[in-house]
């Protein structure tokens, strides 16, 4: 068994509504933000399946990874469309993951 970190790669954030609602008439307040991408070297999640990764709560800077509700990740390369819109999208994501940690 791997005790590694997983890593997502090729990610970008999106808003996923609550359990059960429907997308299309889901209020963007209420959207939950999430992560998605290929996760590498989690137990039971495929890397060739784009995945939303559980609800992340910080960032743990010793260890440079998203903390989240089931388990921490290595962030690796942005989506390069996401960037591509979003400039910075790592450095801009880290910091605001910095500020749920207080």
């Amino acid at each position: 068994m791997n005790n590694e970190t997983p890593i997502i790669q090729n990610w970008c954030i999106v808003g996923m509504p609550p359990n059960g609602m429907d997308p299309a008439y889901c209020p963007p307040e209420l959207l939950e933000p999430r992560f998605v991408g290929f996760v590498h070297g989690h137990p039971t999640r495929s890397p060739e399946k784009c995945t939303a990764v559980s609800s992340y709560t910080g960032w743990d800077e010793d260890k440079q990874e998203v903390i989240c509700s089931s388990r921490n990740y290595r962030l690796g390369e942005v989506d390069p469309n996401y960037e591509e819109k979003h400039p910075n999208a790592r450095e801009r994501f880290i910091e605001q993951l910095k500020t749920l940690n207080k």
